[in-house]
């Protein structure tokens, strides 16, 4: 799935075509022609809050579903967990409201062509990305299988996943504690020729530790905490190997090769320590 160099970002007022409530997460669908055109898997967008949701500010998304084909209905699927803050105000959204986006932004995948399947690793709302990256090499004809994991009890948490893809498509299961862990991420990587991960920070590192014992090339979309999502505040550095130096996760990355990163140096916040 190698991409040519994708293009800076800019403003595109985004109609909200339809919002649906699931049980713990909220999907909105959002008309935003030129984003959807150019935006790639491991890309994301700046969405603001809703008008009248406390005090100003951005929230980065990366999209679960793309729609390019349908002229100025083209757009994103935009998924968060319910809650009465941070992205889970997009759940007073109603059709018709507009939304300020910027995008895309950040640097997005380059995966090369291996000997085997991409296996595909998304937890909890890394499942969004997980599924853009899926359906981009599903058009591409690449090999793979997509794994998602989500908050028990899996009957509540997976309807989101499965509404925009067949079901058969990916596998959705409950997120196992840290020790299953291991051993879940050691199967799927046993029969990858390469792992793309998804991840809270201690998961994506396990994850990262399994494919390296076992020299499977692994692709992390890291989740650095983010303010301007434009590479000028610098919250969002990622240490990085060799040497002292840091990149910025929303520039640079989010996507970073694996052992790119330098994890003994990556709170499991996702901060420098």
């Amino acid at each position: 799935m190698t991409r040519p160099r994708h293009q800076g970002p800019a403003r595109e007022d985004g109609t909200v075509l339809l919002r649906t409530d699931f049980d713990h997460y909220t999907s909105i669908e959002v008309a935003a022609p030129r984003i959807a055109r150019l935006i790639q898997p491991g890309q994301f967008v700046s969405v603001p809050a809703p008008p009248g949701f406390g005090p100003p500010g951005r929230w980065m998304l990366s999209p679960a579903a793309v729609r390019r084909d349908s002229g100025d209905a083209s757009g994103l699927r935009l998924v968060a967990r319910r809650s009465d803050n941070g992205p889970g105000a997009l759940g007073q959204l109603h059709s018709g409201d507009l939304l300020a986006l910027i995008g895309p932004l950040g640097s997005p995948f380059q995966l090369p062509a291996v000997a085997g399947i991409t296996s595909i690793i998304g937890v909890d709302h890394g499942a969004a990305a997980a599924l853009f990256v899926a359906d981009s090499l599903r058009e591409a004809g690449g090999p793979h299988q997509t794994h998602l994991f989500v908050p028990a009890p899996v009957d509540k948490h997976a309807a989101v996943w499965w509404d925009p893809v067949p079901r058969a498509a990916v596998s959705v299961e409950a997120t196992p504690e840290p020790q299953r862990w291991t051993t879940r991420v050691a199967r799927l990587a046993a029969r990858a020729g390469q792992v793309v991960i998804i991840a809270p920070t201690p998961l994506a590192r396990t994850a990262y530790e399994v494919c390296r014992a076992r020299q499977v090339p692994c692709w992390v979309l890291l989740e650095p905490f983010m303010a301007c999502g434009i590479g000028l505040c610098l919250t969002c550095a990622v240490p990085v190997a060799p040497g002292n130096t840091y990149a910025r996760g929303c520039v640079d990355g989010p996507v970073f090769p694996g052992d790119q990163i330098a994890w003994q140096h990556l709170s499991p916040a996702g901060r420098p320590t």
